[in-house]
C-alpha cells in the first residue's frame, strides 16, 4: 500500500510538480523558435538536393578539368566525330559537317565542365558541409540541452522528495540524512550550471542560423545563375556554329535556290531572323562581309564620289516629282508630308498613304528605272579596275 501511495505521488509530481516534463522549446525565447524548427527542415534540404544535384553532374566529382572532360559524353561525342572525319574525303560536304560538329561538341563540353566545377565549388560543397557539418552540430547541441533538462528536472525532483522525507519517512523507513540532502543539491546545481551554460551554447547557434539563413538560399539563386549562363554560353556557340554552317552549305549550294529566296525576301524580319539564326539579316551581312573581305579601292574613290554627288541630284529631283505629285493631288497637306513620310513607323506610314512600298524607297526605284546609271560611270570604274588589278 504504502509503495503504490509513493509510486502514485512521483507521478503526480513529474505531472504537476516542479519537476514536470519540459521541451528545449520551453527555454526559448519567441524569436528563436521558428528558427529551432527550421534547422532540421533545412539539414533535410541540403541533404537531398545536394545528393540529387550530385547525381545530376556526368564528370567526376573533386577532379580537374582535364580528367573531367575525358568522362563527359560530349568530349566522347566530340572524338567519335574527329575519328570519323579521317574517313572522309577532304573537301566534302560532310567533313564540314563532321568537323563543325566536332568542333562544336567539343566547346559544349568545355562550357559543361566549367559549370559542373563551378557549380560543385559554389553550391554542392557548401550544401554538403551544410548537411553533414554545421547542422549536424547545432542538433547535436540541442539533443545535449535536451537531456540536461531532463536530467535537471529528476534531480529537482529527487531533490524536493528528499526535503518532504527529511523528517522520516511515512509509515516508519529510514529517514533522509543531511549528508543525503546535500548531496542532492549539488547534484541539482551541478545540472543546473551544465544546463545554462548548454543553453547558452544552442542559443548562439540558432542566433547565427538565422544570420545565415539568407546565405543558404542563395545557394540555390546561385544554382540557377550557374545554370543559365552555362545554358546561355552554349546557346551562343551553337547558334556561331548553325550560322557558319548554313553559310557554307548555302555556298556549296546545297540549299535549293527556291526555298532560299523564299525565306530571305518577301518575309517578316524576326520570321528571316529565326529562320536563319542570325541577328542581321542575311542580305545586309552579305554586303557587309563582301565590303570587308575585298574593300574598296582607292583608285575609285573619286569616281564613286562623282557617281554619288549625280545620283543624289537625281534623288533630289525625283523626290521633289513626288512632292509635287503629292501635293498637286491634294493627298497630303504641305506641312503634313514629311511628318507622315519620315520619323514614322513603316506600318503607319504604308496605311497612310495606302501603298505596299514605302514612299522614299519607290522614289528610288522610280528614278532609277527613268534616268538609269550613266554608262560613261560605269564605263570609268571598270576600266579603273582593270587598271588596278593590271
Amino acid at each position: 500500500m504504502i509503495q503504490r501511495q509513493l509510486h502514485r505521488m512521483r507521478q503526480q509530481l513529474a505531472t504537476h510538480g516542479p519537476g514536470r516534463s519540459q521541451d528545449v522549446t520551453d527555454l526559448l525565447p519567441e524569436d528563436l523558435l521558428a528558427a529551432d524548427q527550421q534547422v532540421d527542415i533545412m539539414k533535410r534540404v541540403a541533404h537531398l538536393v545536394g545528393k540529387r544535384l550530385a547525381n545530376c553532374m556526368q564528370g567526376p566529382a573533386n577532379s580537374d578539368m582535364e580528367k573531367r572532360l575525358k568522362k563527359l559524353t560530349l568530349m566522347s561525342l566530340s572524338s567519335a566525330m574527329a575519328d570519323c572525319m579521317k574517313e572522309t574525303e577532304g573537301g566534302s560536304r560532310l567533313r564540314r559537317a563532321l568537323e563543325m560538329g566536332c568542333c562544336v561538341e567539343g566547346s559544349l563540353a568545355q562550357a559543361l565542365a566549367e559549370y559542373e566545377m563551378n557549380m560543385e565549388r559554389d553550391v554542392l560543397q557548401p550544401l554538403s558541409k551544410l548537411s553533414e557539418e554545421e547542422l549536424p552540430t547545432i542538433l547535436k547541441h540541442r539533443k545535449q540541452l535536451q537531456k540536461l533538462l531532463t536530467d535537471w528536472n529528476a534531480a529537482k525532483s529527487r531533490l524536493l522528495q528528499a526535503q518532504k522525507n527529511l523528517s522520516g519517512p511515512p509509515g516508519g523507513g529510514s529517514p533522509v540524512t543531511p549528508p543525503k540532502l546535500e548531496s542532492l543539491k549539488e547534484e541539482e546545481e551541478d545540472l543546473r550550471r551544465r544546463l545554462d551554460q548548454s543553453k547558452d551554447d544552442y542559443l548562439s547557434d540558432l542566433y547565427q542560423f538565422t544570420s545565415k539563413e539568407p546565405e543558404y538560399e542563395n545557394y540555390f539563386i546561385q544554382l540557377l545563375e550557374l545554370q543559365a549562363e552555362y545554358h546561355r554560353k552554349s546557346l551562343t556557340q551553337l547558334t556561331e556554329a548553325l550560322g557558319e554552317l548554313r553559310d557554307t552549305l548555302k555556298g556549296s549550294g546545297q540549299v535549293p535556290e527556291k526555298q532560299l529566296s523564299a525565306d530571305v525576301y518577301g518575309v517578316p524580319l524576326t520570321t528571316h531572323l529565326i529562320r536563319f539564326g542570325c541577328e542581321i539579316a542575311l542580305p545586309i551581312s552579305a554586303c557587309v562581309k563582301m565590303l570587308l573581305k575585298h574593300g574598296i579601292h582607292e583608285e575609285l574613290l573619286e569616281l564613286q564620289a562623282e557617281y554619288h554627288r549625280k545620283s543624289l541630284t537625281q534623288l533630289t529631283e525625283a523626290l521633289g516629282e513626288l512632292r509635287d505629285t503629292l501635293k498637286g493631288s491634294g493627298q497630303v497637306p504641305e506641312k503634313q508630308l514629311s511628318a507622315d513620310v519620315y520619323g514614322v513607323p513603316l506600318t503607319t506610314h504604308l496605311i497612310r498613304f495606302g501603298c505596299e512600298i514605302a514612299l522614299p524607297i519607290s522614289a528610288c526605284v522610280k528614278m532609277l528605272l527613268k534616268h538609269g546609271i550613266h554608262e560613261e560611270v560605269r564605263s570609268r570604274m571598270n576600266a579603273g579596275e582593270v587598271e588596278k588589278h593590271g
